[in-house]
């Protein structure tokens, strides 16, 4: 095998596809350069799996295994230019003008190529509006898989996209030609999210954008029915509308005062002309006003201060609209677009 890539090219490739290796086990961070028809990267893991086609020129045909965090740091320190890849004996050799790398190769370890994948759909644009609206809202609890991911439901034109960790609720609903349903990690589809085609079966999830192409297995399981949590907007005791930038200002800085490192609980009180926010403690407290249009007689809220900011930051629009049901429900928060958020209303 003889190649000549550029550095820029290969240490992306290589770094793209770190996330899938593991770390903590040597014999599980194979990844295999092949030299064909066209020059790929392909590596597998925990992660699942990850391929890049580089740009390049295959001056002889063939194929090497390497580990990939070192072929990650070696591509990264060389200096900018053309490198020639090329097999040395039992070891990959690098050379740049002026430098010169080489790594063993893994004899005895098979070379890692995708497995079968289900075909994908072009998104018209990127996954980056779904995953901030549902992302934040998954469990990072492993003992509960199912609400580790974000459930995608699609009919062929239309889908839903829902996350929750039983305290907050991130759902999206959009047109994408996605045809059926999947529980799919919500760590993954966070480091896919700019890519442009996706497509799920029953097992594999994948997501490509041209150059690369990322996959990994959906969760298994039935995702919760979320419908029922989701409060009617139509039938609310009070509904509260804020500037949306005013209202994160006011609590992240309100949240800054608290330095006792556990959860921070904002109170919300109406005043004369809008809303107090109110940070209270044994050791310190702090208030904002905040302009709003109060609709109803809602009481008083106390949401948490980190569920609110990242609600606030995966709306659209300049305005937030609480809708409070009466009780102890949770409220529904929305924008202008097609996000919906559902938080839980902590004690008073």
């Amino acid at each position: 095998m003889r190649l000549l890539i550029g550095q820029h090219d290969l240490a992306d490739a290589a770094r793209h596809i770190l996330p899938v290796l593991d770390r903590s086990d040597p014999t599980r961070q194979a990844v295999t350069l092949d030299g064909g028809e066209t020059i790929t990267l392909t590596g597998t893991g925990p992660g699942g799996y990850s391929q890049v086609t580089l740009g390049g020129d295959v001056l002889e045909q063939g194929q090497a295994t390497v580990n990939g965090l070192w072929l990650a740091a070696v591509a990264g320190a060389l200096p900018d230019g053309e490198i020639t890849v090329r097999e040395d004996g039992e070891r990959l050799r690098l050379d740049e003008e002026g430098a010169k790398a080489t790594m063993a190769v893994m004899n005895g370890v098979g070379p890692v190529t995708l497995p079968d994948l289900p075909a994908t759909v072009d998104l018209g644009g990127t996954l980056e509006p779904l995953a901030r609206a549902t992302v934040h809202a998954a469990s990072p609890d492993p003992n509960r898989p199912v609400m580790t991911g974000v459930h995608i439901v699609g009919d062929g034109t239309r889908v839903t996209a829902c996350a929750t960790d039983r305290y907050r609720l991130g759902v999206w609903t959009g047109d994408l030609p996605l045809d059926g349903e999947a529980i799919i990690p919500a760590p993954w589809l966070t480091r896919v999210k700019t890519m442009t085609r996706l497509g799920f079966d029953d097992h594999w999830v994948v997501a490509s954008d041209g150059t690369a192409t990322d996959a990994t297995v959906v969760i298994a399981g039935e995702f919760p029915d979320m419908d029922r949590i989701i409060p009617d907007k139509t039938n609310v005791e009070a509904t509260v509308r804020f500037d949306r930038a005013a209202l994160t200002d006011a609590i992240r800085g309100l949240k800054s005062l608290d330095f006792t490192g556990g959860v921070t609980g904002i109170l919300f009180r109406r005043d004369d002309t809008g809303v107090t926010a109110m940070l209270t403690g044994a050791d310190l407290d702090g208030d904002r006003h905040i302009d709003a249009n109060c609709d109803g007689d809602g009481d008083e809220l106390r949401l948490n201060a980190q569920y609110l900011l990242d609600a606030l930051g995966a709306l659209d629009g300049d305005e937030a609209v609480f809708y409070l049901p009466a009780g102890r429900k949770p409220i529904l928060i929305e924008g202008s677009g097609p996000v919906r958020q559902v938080v839980s209303r902590m004690m008073l």
